[in-house]
């Protein structure tokens, strides 16, 4: 038995533990959650503190944790294993008896492309970087180390770790591991607890298996955070997602994990998958029957809800469906957040990199599904957060230009948009990573990057309204900082250095 600050507490083999850019409960309202998770970036690190707040915990027991994290728990407690998951800040009591520390990361190197927007108001600050630095260099975790501690990392950012073989903290790693980590977690286990060695990487982008073979969780996921499929059919070459064949969850799956979360207090949730309107089915065109269903079981649970991904398309490809979808959460909750990748405004660069995210319209109509998407979605109070993407592989000042006049034509229209970097993922994982930021853009890009926050600047206050209503205290403190946010993105846009621009 051990004692933790005094108090008795269990032990495990097993510890797993995320940093706190990702380990907290955001005071469980799911309704900031997104801006927030694995980032921090945007906010000064006060800030960040404080509206994200502390984990919660039993002892160092988290009340809530990460949903990928809670998802290998129950892996391997269903394999046999004893695991527990640990509060960063509180392992320094369970490391002296643990074998194997797990690590669920977002973006350990600060590799993944962060909106222009953060880098414009922030700088190059990456908190998640830090914090995940911050705990992978703790004193415990080092000292463990010489006693034989083993440490895994996985989690969406692990592919850095692999990018990035000779970084000072991938040395500190015993193994990687890429994709779906229920494939592989338990046997490396096995392995290590058995003394065998081990791989320092391990891939698992199975297409074949079946999510009824996945385990559920058995405790509450942060923010209410439930997957409902995996994959994705549009195979996007610069998508990591793609690799996976599109797979759901069945109805019954679901409503178990949602169980546990109401179980545990919490009735506000994220609902997750790669395109969340497609639930249900192989296709492009939305199924009513699948999708009324989804969300009568979700509203049995949540008091409201996000979602993690959509795409404009789906939302076209059946717009009296989701007029009649946007009717039923109308009847539950005042909005409703996603996002959604709108990329780019050029069809030829589409053509050339993601043919098939304009399905089931023609890549020529992208521009034209994009407006017509975003219309439906002002009219439902639906805020939708859009990434663009420059640089991707193959783009023209002209694709830049079809692009600005995109913008132009949605200015009118509830959105939120997010231009960064282009990251080779995908196909183009063997492409060296540039390190896109304000200043290495050419003047064209740097005006769509202008044209974003001008266009943010109007619509955050805008939405700030909508999602804080009844929350005056936090809707005061956001039109402060976003105003000031907005004009130091200005600033920052007028004192970048055209003349030196190279891309």
């Amino acid at each position: 038995m051990l004692y933790v600050g005094g108090k008795e507490s269990v032990q495990a083999d097993i510890l797993l533990t995320a940093d706190h850019s990702v380990m907290n409960n955001f005071h469980l309202k799911g309704r900031i959650a997104l801006p927030f998770y694995g980032s921090g970036e945007m906010f000064p690190r006060w800030l960040f503190a404080i509206l994200v707040g502390k984990p919660d915990h039993t002892n160092g027991v988290v009340t809530y944790a990460p949903y990928p994290l809670r998802k290998v728990e129950a892996t391997l407690t269903d394999a046999g294993f004893s695991v527990l998951t640990i509060s960063p800040s509180h392992l320094k009591w369970f490391l002296p008896h643990a074998k194997i520390l797990g690590i669920h990361t977002v973006d350990p190197l600060g590799l993944a492309s962060k909106p222009f927007f953060y880098e414009a108001i922030k700088g190059n600050q990456q908190y998640s970087t830090t914090y995940f630095e911050q705990l992978l260099r703790q004193p415990c975790i080092q000292e463990a180390k010489k006693h034989g501690l083993k440490i895994i990392i996985g989690g969406q950012g692990a592919w850095q770790l692999q990018k990035s073989p000779s970084s000072a903290l991938s040395s500190e790693v015993d193994t990687v591991v890429i994709g779906d980590a229920e494939n592989t977690v338990p046997q490396l286990c096995y392995d290590i607890l058995e003394g065998k060695p081990v791989p320092k990487y391990v891939s698992s982008n199975k297409r074949s298996y079946d999510l009824n073979d996945i385990s559920t969780i058995r405790n509450a996921s942060i923010s209410g955070c439930i997957e409902i499929g995996r994959g994705c059919n549009r195979r996007c070459k610069f998508c990591e997602v793609t690799k996976k064949n599109l797979r759901w969850y069945p109805l019954e799956k679901i409503e178990k994990e949602l169980q546990v979360n109401r179980n545990n207090g919490i009735n506000r949730g994220i609902i997750h998958a790669e395109d969340v309107f497609l639930y249900g089915i192989k296709g492009f065109i939305p199924n009513d029957t699948k999708l009324t269903n989804l969300l009568e079981l979700v509203y049995r649970y949540y008091d409201e809800f996000l979602i993690t991904h959509f795409s404009l398309a789906a939302v076209q490809a059946n717009s009296t469906l989701f007029k009649k979808l946007m009717e039923i959460i109308s009847s539950h909750q005042d909005f409703i957040i996603g996002e959604a990748g709108i990329e780019t405004g050029s069809a030829r660069l589409m053509e050339k990199t993601m043919s098939g995210k304009a399905l089931p319209f023609k890549i020529s109509d992208w521009a034209e599904v994009i407006t017509e998407s975003l219309g439906l979605l002002h009219d439902y109070h639906f805020i939708p957060y859009c990434s663009l993407i420059i640089g991707l592989p193959g783009e023209t000042d002209h694709d830049v230009v079809e692009t600005l006049n995109l913008i132009d034509d949605i200015k009118g229209l509830r959105c939120i948009l997010l231009p960064s970097g282009f990251t080779p993922l995908g196909i183009f994982t063997d492409l060296d990573a540039k390190k896109y930021n304000i200043d290495s853009l050419n003047p064209l890009r740097k005006e769509l990057i202008k044209k974003c926050i001008i266009h943010n600047t109007y619509w955050t206050n805008q939405i700030g309204k909508i999602i804080l209503q009844g929350h005056f205290p936090l809707r005061l403190l956001s039109k402060l900082w976003y105003t000031q946010a907005h004009l130091k993105g200005l600033i920052s846009y007028y004192r970048s250095d055209a003349g030196k621009s190279s891309a």
